[in-house]
């Protein structure tokens, strides 16, 4: 598989004057995430010319008071690129079959007809996408079947990636988590680390971080109860997490290797872990919108494992 995707631009021509902002936010983070993986993100080259109501994206930049930073950066990667083309296009919505079917219009299937033609398997699609909303199809042009994967937003955009890249090393999982602004691993957990031989675990350890750092298991609106938040933890990972016991809490020793200073004079008790087989425990606190990751090592001491 190559490291080429091809930004889906349909979403563009969805917004207003008022959401446009929003979407090139979007625009950026993703372009930034690919980059810093080693993929390249190519762009339709004609992305000035989308019409977003009744003006182009040129017309709509000039009329709204987004920062220098932003602006830089929005007309950097729109006049520099890469670009993907579409000077090869389909004479209609028959010339290809698509599956799962799409009610097509001509943005998709110039950049369908691209993507067949340039023999592209991946493009990247707006969390907002209305058409392109499977993350896997199939096209079928002049007999000939090509497979196409879709991906769906940030969200998407980091799994895939990560399924793509195996790590090598715990230092790399961690730093692979740490680039999102809402996760901190602690000098502690990587100390811990350093101990413990994750050969056979490095997997477990990503998927288990992956999804303690998910919006949906943080559940900064207080949606969720407790149990159903452990029944989703057990359907993405496979794995539990618990709360220690009281009695555990209580004793001098085994409370102070929980202790973590998550800033400077604020050391809390991490009494939550996600556990990893028979000896491996994630210890991590969710506070004011921040996962902070303690610890990721041996079994602690416990009132019943000392």
């Amino acid at each position: 598989m190559n490291n080429v995707i091809y930004f889906n631009h349909n979403t563009l021509a969805d917004q207003n004057r008022e959401t446009i902002e929003d979407c090139l936010s979007e625009i950026l983070r993703l372009s930034s995430f690919v980059k810093e993986n080693n993929y390249e993100l190519k762009f339709y080259w004609k992305l000035w010319e989308i019409k977003v109501n009744d003006k182009d994206l040129r017309s709509i930049l000039s009329e709204r008071k987004f920062s220098e930073k932003t602006m830089g950066l929005i007309y950097a990667i729109i006049n520099s690129g890469p670009f993907y083309c579409d000077e090869d296009k389909f004479d209609s919505a028959e010339s290809v079959i698509i599956n799962p079917e799409v009610p097509c219009n001509s943005a998709i299937l110039n950049m369908l007809a691209s993507c067949i033609i340039w023999g592209q398997s991946i493009i990247l699609s707006q969390k907002q996408e209305q058409i392109l909303t499977h993350d896997n199809y199939n096209l079928v042009h002049e007999d000939e079947s090509y497979d196409l994967i879709n991906i769906i937003g940030e969200d998407k955009l980091t799994e895939f990636i990560f399924s793509q890249n195996i790590p090598k090393s715990i230092d790399e999982v961690f730093e692979r988590i740490s680039r999102f602004d809402h996760v901190v691993i602690l000098d502690s957990a990587k100390k811990s680390a350093r101990k413990y031989d994750f050969s056979s675990t490095l997997l477990s350890v990503e998927k288990v971080l992956k999804c303690l750092s998910s919006i949906e298991f943080m559940d900064v609106n207080n949606n969720l109860t407790n149990e159903n938040r452990k029944m989703y933890f057990k359907n993405k990972t496979g794995f539990e997490f618990s709360e220690e016991s009281i009695e555990t809490i209580r004793h001098p020793r085994f409370r102070a290797q929980r202790l973590f200073q998550i800033s400077p004079g604020n050391k809390q008790c991490f009494t939550l872990h996600a556990k990893i087989g028979g000896s491996l425990r994630i210890h991590f606190l969710i506070e004011n919108g921040i996962l902070y990751i303690g610890y990721c090592g041996n079994h602690l001491s416990t009132v019943n494992n000392k």
